[in-house]
């Protein structure tokens, strides 16, 4: 919501606003919400509410009809009636950003269909369904969805799910456009990571988080070898079990030429891992290397921090840790 043109009493209704939901309904956290409001004499750019029942909302939207919202659900929906009640909404066409996470009610088939059929959502780009005990068969109900046709943003992360969703997500053809998919504390597996990659579906992404979806060495080089990963800038493949042969693969790997960011903190990797990155001239536009809690010892940052390829800022700090290593 841009409020950088508004005057004085424009942006004082939106104090009013806060105030008149805090006192309106127990869903309003104040903690949360007015360290938000107190952002826009800063920033003067989001709404961001926290709320269970739709008056809340509703209050929002009738005074500001023309603006986008920012809906945080987090732990709110308990049971049927509660989800019901949130997607029944008539203003949940002015919500563009979705944090549904840590919601147990879609651990039920039908609560995800009933999301899946939300016509409400047709105008959502950010979609936060982590830690909601989503299974198989609920994925595959949002995957046959006509609403969800705009996604930029997908958490799935620490969901119920299986190898197989990767096929399930590779066949939801409406994520073509998807830019950021999280897919964290999920079994994916080495196979789960074929399945995903198997057709360009998802070919548009510049994040990816698969941090411990045990995907072990083997979905290391898969990913790696994937031809449907070039615009890919910020990839997590912490936690992974990756060892030197999954981290060579990656660096070696023209697919990865615009990675940014790459983080392979708390894997089996060790200082010839450590070496064949540094000798990468694929990972020139890093800005971020994590590499804590694996096997490296201080030839190995010594090794990265000597790479020609490297960015100063990185390999002045593997410098730094090979000196604490050192007795």
């Amino acid at each position: 919501m841009n409020l950088t043109h508004w005057g004085d009493d424009e942006r004082a209704q939106v104090w009013g606003l806060a105030s008149a939901c805090a006192r309106a309904s127990r869903t309003v956290y104040t903690t949360q919400w007015l360290p938000y409001m107190r952002s826009f004499e800063r920033h003067w750019q989001h709404v961001f509410m926290v709320c269970k029942g739709r008056h809340v909302l509703a209050q929002a939207c009738r005074l500001f009809p023309h603006a986008h919202f920012e809906l945080d659900c987090a732990y709110l929906l308990r049971n049927k009636d509660d989800c019901l009640d949130m997607l029944e909404q008539p203003e949940l066409k002015q919500v563009s950003e979705a944090n549904l996470s840590d919601n147990r009610c879609f651990a039920d088939v039908k609560n995800v269909r009933a999301l899946a059929l939300c016509r409400g959502f047709k105008s959502l780009f950010a979609l936060d369904l982590s830690n909601c005990r989503i299974s198989d068969k609920g994925l595959q109900a949002l995957s046959h969805s006509s609403n969800l046709t705009g996604l930029k943003r997908l958490d799935l992360s620490g969901n119920r799910l299986r190898p197989r969703s990767g096929s399930v997500l590779c066949g939801w053809k409406h994520l073509r456009g998807l830019q950021e998919l999280h897919l964290g504390r999920i079994a994916l597996l080495p196979d789960g990571v074929r399945a995903l990659f198997a057709q360009d579906t998802l070919s548009t992404l510049h994040t990816l988080n698969l941090y411990d979806a045990e995907i072990g060495t083997e979905g290391a080089i898969t990913l790696a070898e994937s031809g449907v990963l070039s615009n890919l800038r910020a990839l997590n493949l912490g936690v992974n079990r990756i060892s030197d042969a999954g981290a060579q693969a990656l660096a070696e790997s023209d697919a990865l030429r615009e990675l940014c960011v790459l983080d392979l903190s708390g894997n089996y990797i060790s200082d010839a891992g450590a070496q064949a990155l540094a000798a990468s001239p694929v990972l020139a536009h890093l800005h971020t290397l994590k590499l804590d809690v694996n096997r490296l010892t201080s030839e190995g940052y010594d090794a990265l921090a000597a790479s020609p390829h490297l960015q100063d800022d990185l390999r002045e700090g593997f410098a730094r840790r090979a000196r604490a290593m050192r007795p």
